[in-house]
């Protein structure tokens, strides 16, 4: 257990650093200050930044990423609809559930594309085409999009699976986990 929270400690630590200096002078020095303190710096708990999108970190990590990202001024706010997708999860409408949060994502992913693409969306429903999302012409904002970019394609690569196998339960958990990272990316 020793080794994990070790791992845990290093790798948030090194997150931080990978953040901009906007994005640290937003997190309280004192948080900052317990992951430095507390960080072995062992060679073998070593990250990249592609390590954050290839799901090689621990979940305790996520977890604590997405506490510090509480901290960063968001430029975009994450939209939820009503009725919440988890109430109707919680009364065991897992179709209705599902469809609440695919529009919820949506919407969310529209709003995304419209601030920081060259080329904006008219109507929701062309979020579901890849190829409509995130046409950029500068590194700047192709930088801002790139976060977003693989949670978008498999949103709807999810879509196309479940008009394909009419599976609700599994295009339910993979809209779940989307959600998860497209909340703690915002």
């Amino acid at each position: 257990m020793e080794d994990k929270n070790e791992k845990v400690i290093s790798q948030v630590n090194q997150v931080i650093s990978m953040l901009s200096k906007k994005s640290q002078d937003s997190i309280p020095k004192s948080l900052i200050d317990f992951f430095k303190d507390n960080d072995t710096h062992n060679y073998k708990y070593q990250i990249t930044e592609k390590d954050l999108f290839d799901e090689n970190l621990e979940l305790e990590t996520k977890q604590f990423i997405k506490i510090i990202s509480e901290y960063f001024e968001n430029e975009i706010e994450y939209e939820k609809l009503e009725p919440s997708w988890k109430k109707l999860e919680e009364n065991g409408t897992i179709e209705e559930a599902a469809i609440q949060l695919d529009k919820e994502l949506a919407i969310n992913f529209f709003n995304i594309n419209n601030k920081f693409s060259d080329r904006k969306m008219t109507c929701v429903k062309y979020i579901y085409e890849i190829k409509y999302f995130g046409r950029v012409d500068s590194q700047e904002k192709l930088k801002k999009l790139e976060k977003f970019r693989l949670l978008h394609k498999a949103f709807c690569i999810a879509n196309k699976k479940v008009k394909r196998d009419n599976n609700c339960g599994a295009w339910f958990s993979m809209l779940k986990e989307i959600h998860f990272e497209l909340y703690v990316q915002m």
